[in-house]
């Protein structure tokens, strides 16, 4: 993992906003990037930046095409204020959205189709950072991809309204 965060050939992000209002990321193709599209803080800054409510808010990623993700395609860890993301035509990234934790929200993920080789969503990672907002998951679909192709492990019309807050922090 170390030498693939690492490695000359991988920009991090294709995309990277934090403490935006308003932004909207919209009808764009990226390829080939550690995370495909970051909407967090820089780290270091995650806790300070959510507790003087300086996060992102009001927050639009819609319809993109998002390809090879080496980790997420989008990553919207310590998630703002009031974020959508929606629409999105995921294609081999590791995960498909992380909110890994969620600081204030919410954070809509909605109707997004991915192939992912880990997970179609990441909620924790096991930080020390206590998610206290809302992250809503509906209609999204999503295959896991091995070795041989697709799995028949499989996201589909899934409804999930999760306080983040009462999930272990290592879900």
């Amino acid at each position: 993992w170390d030498a693939l965060v690492k490695d000359a050939r991988f920009e991090r992000d294709g995309i990277f906003v934090w403490a935006g209002r308003g932004t909207v990321i919209a009808n764009n193709r990226i390829d080939g990037y550690l995370n495909l599209i970051t909407l967090e803080p820089p780290p270091g800054k995650a806790r300070r930046v959510a507790a003087e409510g300086r996060g992102n808010r009001d927050l639009d990623v819609t319809n993109n095409i998002l390809l090879n993700g080496s980790d997420d395609a989008i990553e919207a860890d310590f998630g703002g204020f009031n974020m959508r993301i929606t629409q999105n035509h995921i294609r081999n990234a590791n995960s498909g959205v992380s909110v890994a934790p969620c600081l204030r929200g919410p954070v809509y993920v909605t109707r997004n189709d991915a192939t992912f080789r880990s997970s179609m969503f990441k909620f924790g990672v096991g930080i020390d950072v206590p998610s206290i907002g809302a992250c809503y998951a509906d209609h999204n679909s999503g295959y896991a991809l091995t070795a041989t192709g697709l799995d028949r492990k499989s996201t589909r019309l899934n409804s999930s309204h999760i306080p983040l807050s009462r999930m272990p922090s290592s879900a």
